[in-house]
């Protein structure tokens, strides 16, 4: 289960949506290298991810996926 909180702090709703939908763009690729584990992950994107590119946001997803993997 993969949820999204995008909050007004990162802008418009232009904005959110636009972060809201690279994050969802993350979702096949993610489970097609099996980094997703049979856990709840919620993903809280700060106001910078609406200034990067969609390399940036992976790398940084799989990074924060890679620490909470080692966590347990």
């Amino acid at each position: 289960m993969v949820g999204f909180i995008v909050t007004k702090k990162v802008g418009s709703a232009v904005k959110r949506n636009k972060v809201r939908r690279r994050l969802r763009a993350l979702l096949p690729f993610l489970v097609s290298m099996k980094k997703l584990l049979n856990r709840a992950y919620i993903f809280v994107p700060s106001p910078a991810s609406v200034f990067s590119d969609f390399s940036a946001i992976r790398r940084d997803v799989l990074s924060c996926l890679e620490r909470a993997s080692r966590s347990r």
